[in-house]
């Protein structure tokens, strides 16, 4: 007895309120806003306003004042990762909420402002993952307030190799790749983008390389119609494809494999496109999209391939398969009559002088065509049964 399963209608909220209801939410939310909210905002920039005005220019100790002059302020020069732990209530860390502040107001400037000092104060301290958020910021800050430079780019670039090569922390350094790669579009920089997402694929996470890989060839694809890189576009679909598959993801392999072929289709690049057939072949298999199998395998079987022998097998032995799995009619392979196999297997064979021919007689003449076709059908069951053939065998 199979189970009835009875979808339910989504249930509809706030049907019952009326005009004045949510006129009288709407009034809340602005009292909320003018008179809780933004008085609180206030209030926290006001404080650390002070804070940072009173410690400008006091450096916290001589140990920290004695690095800023004479230590190194680059990332990555000392091989052990820095331990900096700042309490809550240190300045450092409320510069850094002041920039929070002000870029949730939507004050780009004075964020970027305080990004920057804030920076300056972890870079001097050797808190890097504190330096490299600061970075980010005041990169993202600059992008808002729509003045990006290079020196920006600059900070985010700076920003990602720090939290990968310093801090080791990956996932924030995809975080600030996607962030960047943002930015770097809005300012037509589409190649600049398309490198950073390839940087960031590894062989840790084969869904993670793979989504990176297709934003990365979208990159190529975008841009003036001048700066189309239509190549590089198929080729990383054609990696993104590879890593969806090793992912298990074959829904995505399959859209990114097709994506790529549709450049490789008439390109004349036999070779290439020989592979990408086979893959989508394999993967509409796995997918049960049995029509769509046996046309994507077949197409590496045409004639005049420049494939090795080992893969044509490959390529035959995968498409046999499909039809073997699927039970599909008869596989289109093909067929020799007798005729014409005797035919050409004579006529393939160049005798040299030195070897004497079994039968003394001249292609093309009417003994070659009266009795040639049937020659070894006729003398095969003879042999066997002959007189001198049985005595032998006894």
């Amino acid at each position: 007895m199979s189970e009835s399963f009875t979808t339910t209608p989504m249930a509809l909220h706030g049907t019952a309120l009326n005009k004045n209801d949510i006129d009288a939410i709407k009034q809340f939310l602005i009292d909320y806003a003018s008179k809780a909210l933004l008085p609180h905002f206030e209030k926290q920039i006001s404080q650390m306003h002070e804070v940072v005005a009173n410690r400008k220019g006091v450096s916290r100790s001589l140990l920290s004042a004695t690095k800023r002059w004479f230590g190194s302020n680059k990332p990555g020069t000392n091989t052990s990762t820095s331990t900096v732990i700042y309490s809550g209530e240190c300045p450092e860390l409320q510069l850094r909420r002041l920039g929070d502040l002000w870029f949730m107001c939507g004050q780009w400037q004075r964020a970027f402002d305080a990004y920057h000092t804030a920076k300056r104060e972890f870079s001097a301290d050797g808190a890097w993952l504190c330096y490299a958020g600061a970075l980010e910021m005041a990169a993202l800050s600059a992008f808002m307030a729509g003045e990006p430079t290079r020196k920006t780019y600059g900070y985010m670039e700076e920003s990602i190799l720090t939290y990968l090569n310093t801090c080791r922390m990956v996932q924030y350094a995809v975080r600030a790749t996607l962030l960047s790669v943002l930015c770097l579009i809005s300012g037509g920089l589409h190649g600049e983008a398309a490198k950073q997402l390839i940087r960031m694929t590894s062989e840790d996470s084969d869904l993670r390389s793979a989504m990176l890989l297709e934003q990365a060839a979208l990159c190529f694809l975008a841009g003036p119609p001048t700066r189309v890189m239509h190549r590089k576009y198929a080729f990383h679909m054609v990696l993104a494809g590879h890593r969806f598959t090793k992912a298990t993801q074959k829904k995505h392999a399959y859209r990114c494999y097709k994506q790529a072929y549709q450049v490789y289709a008439k390109s004349g690049w036999r070779l290439a496109a020989d592979h990408v057939q086979y893959a989508l072949g394999r993967l509409a298999a796995g997918l049960k999209l049995t029509k769509e199998a046996v046309a994507w395998l077949s197409a590496p079987l045409a004639p005049h391939s420049p494939q090795p022998a080992p893969q044509q097998l490959a390529f035959l032995r995968e498409y046999m398969q499909a039809h073997t799995l699927h039970q599909l009619s008869p596989a289109a392979l093909p067929v020799w009559t007798k005729n014409e196999l005797f035919g050409l297997f004579y006529r393939s064979i160049s005798l040299s002088p030195d070897v004497v021919p079994s039968f003394d007689f001249d292609p093309g003449s009417t003994f070659d065509y009266d009795y040639g076709r049937d020659l070894d059908s006729d003398l095969v069951p003879k042999i066997h049964n002959s007189p001198a053939h049985l005595s032998a065998s006894t």
